[in-house]
């Protein structure tokens, strides 16, 4: 931000709104010809229309009016734009409220709207205090039911739609493990923090039972299991991704959700639109 004087990605936001105002907007945006239209490496078309008539951005801004905002992804891009607003301010004496750096730029989402993908960041554990599945396994039992699995089954389809799941591979064994939480809850995490998968992971097996370091997180199954395979790593554990709804909770207790608690699919390439801040 220093040298471009800009910002060149959008912080990633989401809300919760009912009113929909803006959709026949969108909607005769969609039946012209975009402002820029180009492919991604995975595929994934973006395409971008200007919207500068008046009255539609007096119905966009009412839209608005008063609704919380959720930062999904762009904690640091925000929290950057704080400490530049900062900087400038202090260079600025003159400083009135109106000058570009402050304001950042988002990228806004209705939740209602659907089509939004939240994905899990799996964990991938450097070492366990104990070796093998029947050292580690033994301190989940008070905690977890454990089911086995063939480890030629497919670890997060057999997690899916369970609720409080995390699979585990660990290196040297031939059987993959479902761990089913039994639901005592951890008094010492905030209650809005404790339904989530994430914080079981992190607080109860990283934090109480093992003391684990070295945490990678790895958005792909198959990375992860290779790396086990090959003792790269110790364990993997798998996750169900994160519910919107229960962020959101999260946000309105003022809260921070875990480390990688999300990822959120689609995002609009860095670049694409650029917010000059002189």
């Amino acid at each position: 931000m220093h040298h471009c004087n800009a910002n060149l990605s959008p912080v990633f936001s989401i809300y919760n709104s009912q009113r929909r105002g803006y959709l026949d907007i969108f909607d005769r945006c969609l039946s012209t010809p975009p402002c820029i239209a180009v492919a991604d490496l995975m595929g994934a078309e973006h395409r971008m229309w200007i919207i500068d008539d008046p009255d539609d951005v007096r119905v966009i801004r009412e839209e608005l009016k008063g609704t919380p905002i959720y930062i999904a992804d762009g904690h640091h891009r925000y929290e950057t734009a704080l400490t530049y607003q900062k900087e400038m301010k202090a260079k600025n004496p003159a400083h009135t409220g109106s000058e570009p750096y402050n304001y950042v730029m988002m990228y806004l989402v209705n939740m209602v709207d659907g089509g939004l993908t939240v994905l899990p960041a799996h964990r991938l554990v450097r070492e366990l205090a104990d070796t093998g599945a029947s050292g580690f396994l033994k301190h989940l039992e008070q905690f977890f039911e454990i089911r086995s699995i063939d480890a030629d089954r497919d670890i997060t389809s057999e997690i899916a739609g369970l609720e409080h799941a995390i699979g585990v591979a660990v290196h040297g064994e031939r059987k993959h493990f479902i761990l089913l939480y039994r639901g005592k809850d951890l008094t010492d995490v905030p209650e809005p923090l404790r339904g989530l998968d994430v914080t079981l992971l992190h607080d109860l097996i990283f934090k109480k039972l093992y003391n684990v370091h070295g945490v990678d997180y790895e958005m792909d199954p198959g990375v992860c299991l290779s790396k086990v395979r090959d003792g790269s790593r110790q364990a993997a554990f798998f996750l169900n991704p994160t519910r919107v709804e229960d962020m959101e909770r999260v946000a309105r207790a003022c809260l921070r959700m875990p480390p990688k608690s999300t990822y959120f699919f689609p995002k609009i390439l860095t670049g694409f639109v650029i917010n000059r801040l002189q």
